[in-house]
């Protein structure tokens, strides 16, 4: 399920509901963004200019491709098959 409107804040009960069954909130992408983020201080500490990290599709881009040019990411489409972009950034 994707949907952040189906997710209800309770401030004054410090609590979340989750308005469909079975929905779940994943916490995945958080704990890889941390983990990209702590290769990418490893890499740049010992002196890599370019590099990309994919963490099951999370991606972490250093620098330009080895060649100079820019990288080309597509953006999957959430509703699409695994292969399905909306865009490139």
């Amino acid at each position: 399920l994707i949907n952040y409107n189906d997710i209800v804040l309770n401030n004054e009960k410090n609590s979340i509901f989750l308005k469909k069954p079975n929905m779940i909130i994943d916490l995945g992408g958080i704990a890889k963004g941390y983990a990209a983020d702590e290769m990418k201080n490893l890499l740049a500490d010992n002196g890599v200019k370019s590099a990309m990290i994919n963490l099951g599709g999370n991606l972490y881009i250093l620098g330009n491709k080895p060649n100079g040019n820019q990288w080309k990411i597509g953006i999957q489409n959430p509703n699409g098959n695994a292969n399905d972009t909306v865009g490139n950034i």
